[in-house]
């Protein structure tokens, strides 16, 4: 299928090829990885997608993976505590991803 990318990578921003269906697959790993951890805290992944979904109400149409993070990352302190927190942070941190708290 070729419309379909791959979650299930290790590709951080050091590996950013300029090319959005690539790189996007950096952006959704990192989200993939959160939401696995917001289960492992014992959340439902319908908490964490809420959670992003609200932080994009935050995001402007030219906002960076950093700052697009960031607003991910305050939600879950505000929505789900400082676990889930920790949980978006790291998955954003171990792409290349800087959450400014």
């Amino acid at each position: 299928m070729h419309c379909l990318r791959r979650l299930d990578t290790d590709l951080t921003v050091a590996d950013r090829e300029g090319e959005v269906h690539f790189d996007g697959q950096i952006w959704s790993g990192g989200l993939w990885d959160a939401r696995a951890g917001y289960e492992a805290l014992g959340l439902s992944s319908r908490a964490f997608d809420t959670t992003v979904i609200d932080a994009q109400f935050d995001f402007a149409p030219d906002t960076s993976f950093d700052a697009a993070a960031t607003a991910i990352y305050r939600k879950a302190l505000t929505r789900d505590g400082a676990a889930a927190a920790k949980v978006v942070r790291d998955a954003f941190a171990a792409r290349g991803i800087t959450v400014t708290p």
